[in-house]
């Protein structure tokens, strides 16, 4: 009999975020999972539907009933099978749950397993629940920065730590916490090995640059990768490379836009339109590193500006190409341009560090250990 554990999120179910659909379709694998959601509509311009359909495409959910507790989700009843979900309005503060059963108990789960740190902290200002049985996975943002001395975290439940700044907060505060360090984010749905990516350009095309923003583009260098486009167009007229964006601001004639899409055509995205992705995350912001890991599963480069230095947190992260300036940045795009060879070597030791941070094995393996571990002991 599989264990119970209630995902606590704030997108379910999206179509956009890589990591999160593979990490909640492998917990639904492994656990008797249900879904309670504190829904998030709209982020920094970007509208987060219910992407009910487009989910249920990629891994079925069809054998949830929806409890609804918030009347602005009321239409999603038509989801539901010979169940009503709008009899539990405003009974639970959540927006709405996906669940096995016909009735929402909180105390049948043997964990509760929130992402961000704002899930944890919405739902337990309704629900009492031994805080032992509490996981949290402690992500940059959605209220947290391990770099902010005002968040206090509490120390009798239980945490995932993505990042070695999050680690230095656990440990340099006085309390004991109880943590695993997990840094990155899961980037595969299956033991994928590194013969089975793709490493073939496509040459059909001129030399592409990308760079994406999901959140506040400006905080991640938005403005600086607009600069570099131009600077790129000036110095070298002649090269045929092009500059590409993904997410929703306006961009100059010189950079072709592309609108956010599902995290499957994402990925083939990247397979096909990328050869170097840029992550010009500036020092104000403090995210996951590196921004745009994802750009990985295609046969493109990754160059970093990494202002906090986090690839000498993580396994291989000298791999990725680190360079702090819209210069530096300019000139080893040329060179990639144009040394094949070099940009083969690159690829190679780039695919290491994703399989060696990314992989299933490092983490949600590690995930569902930590996992069993919290249950076991309780």
């Amino acid at each position: 009999m599989k264990n119970k554990i209630l995902v606590v999120d704030g997108m379910f179910p999206n179509k956009f975020a890589i990591w999160r659909n593979f990490l909640i379709s492998d917990l639904i694998k492994k656990y008797d999972v249900d879904i309670a959601v504190y829904k998030l509509d709209t982020f920094a311009g970007i509208d987060y539907n219910f992407d009910y359909e487009f989910i249920n495409s990629q891994y079925y959910i069809k054998n949830y009933n929806i409890i609804i507790c918030n009347k602005k989700y009321a239409y999603i009843q038509r989801y539901n099978v010979n169940f009503n979900g709008l009899d539990y309005l405003n009974k639970y503060d959540f927006s709405y749950a996906f669940i096995k059963n016909k009735e929402f108990n909180i105390s049948d789960y043997d964990l509760i397993f929130y992402i961000f740190l704002n899930c944890y902290k919405l739902f337990k200002k309704n629900f009492n629940i031994e805080k032992k049985k509490n996981l949290i996975y402690l992500l940059a943002g959605g209220g947290f920065n391990p770099e902010d001395p005002n968040i206090i975290l509490s120390n009798s439940v239980n945490y995932i730590s993505t990042t070695q700044k999050t680690t230095e907060k656990l440990l340099n505060d006085k309390n004991k916490f109880n943590f695993i360090n997990i840094f990155g984010i899961p980037m595969f749905d299956t033991k994928t090995k590194m013969e089975e990516i793709d490493l073939t350009r496509n040459g059909k095309r001129n030399f592409s640059i990308n760079f994406s923003s999901m959140g506040h583009a400006n905080e991640k260098g938005f403005g600086d990768y607009i600069k570099l486009a131009r600077y790129y167009k000036i110095i070298f007229p002649f090269d045929k490379v092009d500059f590409k964006f993904i997410g929703n601001l306006k961009c100059p004639k010189n950079i072709k836009k592309f609108e956010p899409t599902d995290y499957k055509s994402l990925i083939e995205y990247y397979k096909k339109e990328v050869d170097v992705h840029l992550d010009l995350q500036t020092y104000t912001a403090y995210n996951g590193w590196p921004l745009g890991v994802e750009a990985l599963l295609g046969p493109g480069i990754l160059i970093s500006r990494d202002d906090h230095n986090l690839n000498l947190t993580m396994k291989h992260g000298d791999k990725i190409l680190i360079h702090k300036s819209i210069l530096q940045t300019l000139l080893k795009i040329r060179k990639l341009y144009k040394n094949a060879k070099y940009f083969s070597e690159v690829q190679n030791s780039q695919k290491l560090f994703l399989l060696e941070n990314y992989g299933y094995k490092s983490q949600q393996e590690r995930i569902f250990e930590y996992i069993n571990k919290i249950i076991n002991k309780n």
